[in-house]
């Protein structure tokens, strides 16, 4: 877990490479800057984090969704504990989010905690156009 500074990322230190970064750790869009820029190892590192976070916050909306389903019927305190356990699901995940966008805004290439050693695993994604060896 090293803070590569944005030097190190050629091009991509400057305000065009970031945006495209920062906006790779919101949801569904984390796969498009995954697919769409394989070449510029800036915006791949932020867009595999946001692959990984997409993953997270699919899995956390389908644990409270059988939460709602299970203990929501349960009359008040059903719901409060559904209440309860969306919030501490959906909190830290809102926190990477932030925490994410800032970093690649900043021009930072640190791995997010809890989740940056899973985008490592991800697979290079095919440039279009490029032959695969």
């Amino acid at each position: 877990m090293q803070d590569l500074p944005a030097s190190d990322s050629g091009m991509e230190s400057n305000k065009t490479g970031r945006w495209p970064a920062a906006i790779s750790y919101l949801f569904v869009i984390s796969l498009i800057q995954y697919f769409l820029f394989p070449s510029r190892p800036y915006i791949r590192f932020h867009a595999r984090q946001g692959v990984v976070l997409c993953i997270v916050e699919i899995c956390a909306l389908f644990i409270s969704w059988i939460l709602d389903h299970t203990l929501g019927r349960i009359p008040f305190l059903g719901i409060l504990i559904s209440i309860a356990i969306r919030m501490i699901l959906s909190l830290p995940l809102l926190a990477l989010l932030i925490l994410g966008f800032t970093r690649a805004m900043s021009g930072e290439k640190t791995p997010l905690p809890w989740i940056g050693h899973w985008a490592d695993q991800l697979p290079e994604p095919h440039g279009r156009g490029e032959k695969v060896t």
